[in-house]
């Protein structure tokens, strides 16, 4: 008398198909947008003696089965289709108190196969779901009709991941166990500018995240980044932007001190390249071998990084007759975006001044490392020659806006040539965030040949230096 026993439900051959407009939703043939209206049109009020009463029965089902259901979905002329190999659902026990039962998921969705296993188990709205879950390729052009802005969108997505999920009336938890996230072959697409990006990996290991109130409790856990053959290029792949062969964030690590915190062992990026025209021969106005970030904390309080250092800074400039750079490559920019970038701009520095007393930024070291040089070459003054300027050394201290560091002395170093003979070496320490900031400078620049600086400046004298040089 209170038990309801259904030893076997099986469902196979069905087809269905849902239709949504900005008006109707078709299920099956059915407007339930329709139905709704009228019910509310009508006003009718339920009497008390048909009011629902809670389900007094407990329901056993030990075999729930569908197989080979096909769902067409009309999402405003956005198509989807999704076909349901086999779904099982065994063990069912639910009842008001309790519930418990497994599931077991084969479909495929949009020609993507995804797999789906879950137990669930329940006891007076407290209790687990363990579940494990695989999408292999999904093409992500099926979403491009989601985001309106985006000229562009496409590649494959892929999912493994193995989850529990703990409910209480007090708190949610997540346990990731272990999850790996991919993408192929990714092209983002806004107006004229295109990212692309050949792969990303992340994998994420033993994540165990709390929730309580809508706040977080508790967090921690491992995970890694790596992303592939990465560009920005202008409305054809040949105008980049920039480029990099591959960004890692290593060693990533979740913790909760009083705060939810990040810390990432380090991020390297390497073989870098800004503005290039591969449809010259002029080289990228910058290139750089490797761009190191390590020991970087994040919390919603503060960023600390140890140290950064540039590997092999090569900056070529090459300025045409009408003052120009000739190797650069540019967007085209409208007086609206230039209107919206000011009043954005705004906005961030409203709340960049608002907020920095309380965001502490601090940088143990800065430097560059190996062969750094910078060359100009301006085909705008005569006689036309190049410059180099050869960079020996660049190191910046420690500094912090921190209340308790803004009075500390951050030191500075900067040596390096020029073309044959010019030389500077210079020293000194900043304290840019004192109440009162300091800059305190000494050193020396020596045979910097005038004729070279005469180029820039004869229109304005109306005089030239045909030869000497300077020391200071």
């Amino acid at each position: 008398f209170d038990k309801i026993v259904i030893s076997k439900f099986e469902l196979k051959g069905a087809y269905l198909k849902i239709e949504k407009t900005p008006t109707q939703l078709m299920i099956a043939g059915v407007d339930l947008n329709k139905d709704s209206a009228d019910n509310t049109n009508n006003n009718q009020e339920i009497p008390a003696e048909t009011e629902s009463k809670p389900f007094a029965y407990q329901l056993i089902l030990p075999k729930l089965a569908f197989n080979q259901v096909n769902i067409d979905v009309d999402n405003n002329e956005k198509l989807h289709h999704i076909n349901i190999k086999e779904l099982l659902i065994s063990q069912l026990k639910a009842d008001q108190q309790s519930q418990q039962a497994n599931l077991s998921l084969q479909s495929a969705i949009d020609k993507t196969t995804v797999k789906l296993s879950a137990d669930a188990d329940f006891e007076q709205g407290q209790g687990e779901i363990n579940s494990q879950l695989s999408i292999a390729n999904y093409p992500i052009k099926k979403l491009q009709h989601y985001v309106q802005q985006l000229s562009e969108l496409s590649g494959s997505l892929s999912l493994v991941s193995k989850q529990q999920v703990t409910i209480s009336p007090e708190q949610f938890k997540l346990h990731i166990t272990q999850a790996k996230l991919s993408n192929n072959d990714l092209v983002v697409g806004y107006q004229q500018q295109f990212f692309n990006l050949e792969k990303l990996e992340n994998t994420i290991n033993d994540l165990k995240l709390a929730f309580s109130q809508g706040e977080i409790t508790a967090l921690s856990g491992t995970s890694q980044l790596t992303l592939n053959k990465a560009d920005v290029h202008h409305k054809k792949p040949s105008q980049k932007l920039a480029y990099f062969e591959q960004l890692a964030l290593k060693d990533i690590s979740f913790h909760f001190i009083d705060e939810p915190q990040v810390k990432i062992s380090s991020l390297v990026v390497d073989d870098i390249y800004g503005s290039k025209n591969e449809d010259s021969e002029l080289p990228p106005l910058v290139t750089l071998k490797q761009f190191n970030i390590s020991d970087i904390l994040v919390s919603g309080k503060e960023l600390s990084i140890n140290k950064i250092t540039l590997d092999s800074l090569q900056g070529d400039v090459i300025i045409d007759k009408e003052k120009a750079f000739a190797n650069l490559v540019t967007i085209p920019v409208t007086k609206e975006e230039k209107a919206g970038v000011k009043d954005l701009t705004k906005e961030i520095d409203k709340e960049v001044t608002a907020s920095k007393a309380d965001f502490v930024i601090s940088l143990n070291e800065f430097s560059l490392t190996n062969d750094n040089q910078i060359s100009v070459l301006n085909n705008s003054v005569k006689p036309i020659r190049e410059r180099k300027l050869f960079i020996d050394t660049l190191h910046l201290g420690a500094i912090s806006n921190a209340p308790s560091k803004q009075d500390q002395q951050t030191p500075f170093e900067l040596i390096g040539r020029s073309n044959k003979y010019a030389h500077f070496d210079f020293k000194g320490f900043t304290k840019p965030f004192a109440q009162q900031p300091t800059h305190h400078l000494q050193g020396f620049l020596k045979e910097l040949s005038l004729p070279a600086v005469s180029r820039y400046m004869k229109e304005a004298m109306q005089m030239e230096l045909k030869n000497g040089q300077l020391n200071t």
